[in-house]
């Protein structure tokens, strides 16, 4: 792999896994136990889906990748907005979801930014999502989540 691809790899990878960071299923009156893990396996199950996706090689792989990768976070994410927290998460889990779903913006940013051969954009778009993974995986943490986080 280039020098260059694997910038593209590192950004798409990070907005990726910010995106799965918002990965959930849902009953209505799920204890917090049952909710943190109905919710880490959802993202468990998507980040493996994600994860089968071939890493980009090159700016045209990156819209390659954008393109395969965002049907199946939409579909994650669809399932962790179904969940029901209980009543002492729901502001935390608003809050996680919030910043959560922004990624789909950062993949739809790297696609144009690849489509255009930006690679500079590419690049600061990288380091924007790293930000933001730091954000979302402190909420997923305080919300007791495990596999919605980008910590080992």
């Amino acid at each position: 792999m280039t020098r260059g691809a694997l910038g593209y790899a590192a950004a798409v990878g990070a907005a990726t896994s910010l995106a799965l960071a918002a990965c959930g299923g849902g009953d209505d009156g799920l204890s917090r136990e049952e909710f943190v893990s109905e919710a880490d396996s959802i993202c468990a199950e998507y980040d493996q889906r994600v994860e089968e996706i071939d890493d980009p090689q090159s700016l045209d792989d990156v819209e390659r990748y954008a393109d395969e990768a965002k049907p199946v976070i939409e579909d994650g994410m669809a399932e962790l907005r179904a969940l029901e927290p209980p009543d002492e998460l729901q502001e935390q889990w608003d809050d996680y979801m919030a910043s959560s779903e922004e990624s789909l913006d950062y993949l739809d940013e790297l696609r144009e930014a690849a489509a255009s051969g930006d690679e500079a954009r590419i690049q600061e778009i990288a380091q924007e999502v790293s930000e933001k993974n730091e954000d979302a995986d402190r909420l997923a943490q305080d919300i007791g989540l495990q596999d919605c986080t980008d910590e080992e």
